[in-house]
């Protein structure tokens, strides 16, 4: 029994909407979601096809509608990814647990404080 493999079009549709799913995991800090997510994205991008494989004109439009919406997708992604990587980062540095590095590239702590300073 032989299976055939979708579409480009529905393969790239698979991918906007695993990328649906991570960005909604981000904006709901669902971990569990993310990470199943990430497992299914490993399995979209490694059956991407090429443009060049679409030799219909009609589908290389469909195709290239869908990767539109794809990149919007990622985008949500990333700036998802970035709000929540900065909120983590505030949340450590006022509990005085946020790192970093120096201009020499020496990583560098914050001392604990049991509350934040703040000059009157």
């Amino acid at each position: 029994m032989t299976t055939t493999q979708p579409g480009p079009v529905a393969t790239v549709r698979r991918l906007r909407a695993t990328l649906d799913t991570i960005a909604d995991a981000l904006a709901s800090a669902r971990l569990d979601s993310l990470l199943t997510a990430e497992t299914e994205l490993a399995s979209v991008v490694a059956h991407l096809p090429s443009i060049d494989d679409v030799p219909d004109e009609g589908e290389r439009t469909a195709l290239q509608d869908e990767l539109s919406r794809a990149a919007a997708a990622l985008t949500r992604c990333r700036r998802l990814g970035e709000s929540l990587g900065h909120f983590v980062h505030c949340s450590l540095l006022a509990q005085g647990r946020a790192g970093g590095y120096d201009r020499s590239g020496h990583e560098t702590t914050h001392a604990q404080v049991g509350a934040l300073n703040v000059r009157g």
